[in-house]
């Protein structure tokens, strides 16, 4: 046992002794080592607390850190809603005649969480009255607003906040309305401007340029996008995340060498990144290579069926390189797990014609005509399979 875990052992064997418990074992789960070590070592702790648990003996997995000496500036306004400083007085009002900010914040916190929205804001339009922190009563005040769905009223509290002392969260708020609303070009913007603030952490700093870098490209302005993307893997080079997306940015470029290059660097740190096998298949499609497409569109979805686009795309390949098997199992996984589309079972049905597979073919048709009567393909397999009946005129 190391002598930080000794120290450890003996803080928690102090404390708990006074409450009558002992401390049975102390176990570190390492920290900077493979995923697979870490499983395993939780998996001998689990084993060691299965055979103690008749004599009586408790199990907790606990997380500790060094304590920090200051507040994480990405959590500052929402963290400063329940943590104003000294006085912590119940109370309005404070000796001295002015607001309690901290039984306030308090109050309004309380009301907030319960879903009181509109009591919550009149706290607040109190707080705001009194000129003192105005920052974080404009900010709780758009996120009342937000809760309330009046988008308006909400982006207007956030602009007035970052107006009184730019800070994160509101800038965060505020960029995500615009982007629910389709002005990626203004939340780009926006998070340029959040950018300047001083003390943002390398982690903040990345999440930024990664988010930017989002809007500038659903806004097709690629140079933007690209210049951002870079920039936060400057600051986390090993996010296959990042890779993935510079190479999405390269394919939509028609730069498929440099796309590729991308894709192959987030395999090489993640060979599960669903994101990079699809757009190794889309450049494959794009060069006219429809199996190796196929193959890659087929990876991606066994790892993330939830993704239509590249679903099209592969039923698309297999009608042209006619191998029909792989995406009749991956649309037939898709329908179970989703709602119900009849032009995708319509998919399904002409896969299964095309494999010999007439029964089902003729099953999946009859399922498309109980939703769409008319439907002028699945009548056709149901011909073609001899067992298309005529609805009675």
């Amino acid at each position: 046992m190391s002598d930080h875990d000794s120290r450890l052992q003996e803080l928690l064997g102090s404390r708990l002794g006074e409450a009558g418990y002992d401390v049975v074992e102390l176990v570190e789960i390492p920290g900077r080592t493979d995923r697979m070590m870490r499983i395993r070592t939780v998996e001998e702790i689990l084993n060691e607390f299965e055979a103690d648990s008749l004599d009586g003996s408790i199990g907790y997995i606990v997380r500790i850190r060094p304590k920090t000496p200051a507040l994480e500036e990405e959590d500052a306004q929402t963290a400063e809603f329940t943590s104003q400083q000294k006085p912590r007085l119940d109370g309005i009002y404070l000796p001295n005649g002015k607001l309690n900010l901290h039984f306030l914040f308090k109050n309004a916190e309380l009301l907030f969480r319960s879903g009181e929205f509109q009591l919550a804001s009149n706290i607040l339009e109190t707080i705001l009255k009194s000129g003192e922190r105005s920052d974080l009563a404009h900010f709780w005040l758009g996120k009342c607003s937000e809760a309330e769905g009046d988008t308006k009223k909400a982006m207007e509290h956030y602009e007035e906040s970052i107006a009184y002392r730019p800070g994160l969260d509101a800038y965060r708020s505020l960029s995500a309305i615009q982007i629910s609303c389709g002005k990626n070009l203004r939340a780009a913007e926006l998070l340029e401007s959040a950018l300047n603030i001083k003390e943002l952490g390398p982690a903040q700093r990345r999440e930024i340029h990664l988010a930017s870098g989002n809007c500038w490209l659903r806004s097709e302005r690629l140079d933007k996008a690209e210049k951002h993307y870079k920039s936060a893997l400057a600051l986390d080079p090993s996010s296959d995340l990042l890779h993935a997306n510079i190479g999405a940015l390269h394919l939509q470029a028609g730069r498929l060498g440099e796309a590729r290059k991308s894709f192959h660097d987030a395999l090489a740190i993640n060979p599960a990144n669903d994101k990079a096998l699809a757009g190794i298949g889309s450049c494959f499609l794009a060069e006219g290579g429809k199996s190796q497409a196929l193959d890659f569109f087929a990876r991606a979805l066994d790892i993330n069926i939830s993704n239509p686009a590249v679903l099209f795309q592969l039923v698309s390949c297999a009608f042209d390189t006619r191998n029909y098997s792989t995406a009749a199992r991956i649309v037939d996984e898709y329908i179970q797990r989703h709602p119900v589309n009849a032009n995708l079972l319509y998919s399904l049905a002409s896969l299964q014609y095309h494999m010999g597979r007439m029964n089902e073919a003729a099953r999946t048709a009859r399922r498309v005509l109980e939703m769409q009567p008319q439907h002028a393909g699945a009548q056709e397999i149901l011909t073609l399979t001899g067992m298309y009946v005529a609805p009675p005129a």
